[in-house]
This record gives C-alpha cells, sequence and structure tokens, in this order.
C-alpha cells in the first residue's frame, strides 16, 4: 500500500472523522462519496455459535 492511499484511507476512520471534519482536512461530502463506493455486503455472512458460553 502507497502512503497515499494509506493516509486516505485513514482519513476515513470512524474514530476519526468528526475531528478531521472539525479541523477542515476532512469534508462531509468526502465521507459520503466515500461511504458510496463500499460494496453492500448483506446477506455476504457467516453466522456463529457461542456454545461454550454459560449465563450466569
Amino acid at each position: 500500500m502507497k502512503l497515499k492511499e494509506a493516509i486516505d484511507e485513514k482519513k476515513l476512520d470512524l474514530r476519526i472523522q468528526d475531528r478531521l471534519i472539525s479541523e477542515g482536512k476532512l469534508t462531509t461530502k468526502e465521507v459520503q462519496e466515500a461511504q458510496k463506493k463500499l460494496p453492500d455486503c448483506e446477506g455476504h455472512y457467516k453466522k456463529i455459535e457461542d456454545r461454550g458460553r454459560k449465563n450466569y
């Protein structure tokens, strides 16, 4: 991964988005555009069960 790609990916990290937006380093429009590019993963998951857990 190139440095530019890594920085762009980090900008979209949910943990720091609000701070970057408030600092003017990221716009809500950029966030919305990036979200539109994400693939729809609905139905592409595997259910797992926790059989060894006891309820206390």
